[in-house]
């Protein structure tokens, strides 16, 4: 499940991504930080397909992911396979 939060109003938009973060570790989801420089292609498809020890779900938070094009292009060309995914992508 991909879940995008976008704006102009950058208070507005880190007091919602704070929420569902919040909102995900309160159900006792595993929660992976994912650095800024880190995504390609071949990590995204291995995460969207990734099971924790016991087959439990993994939130995957990227924060501030889409400020380079290159990560823009990355993002968009996994943006399905990242919706279709067992695992959250925040």
């Amino acid at each position: 499940m991909l879940y995008l939060i976008y704006g102009n109003d950058r208070e507005k938009v880190r007091a919602q991504f704070r929420a569902l973060r919040d909102k995900f570790s309160k159900k006792g989801v595993n929660i992976e930080n994912v650095q800024e420089g880190a995504i390609s292609e071949k990590m995204l498809e291995e995460k969207s397909s990734a099971r924790a020890l016991f087959g439990d779900i993994t939130l995957f938070l990227f924060d501030n992911i889409l400020g380079k094009k290159e990560e823009q292009e990355i993002f968009v060309s996994c943006a399905e396979i990242l919706r279709d995914s067992k695992n959250y992508f925040l």
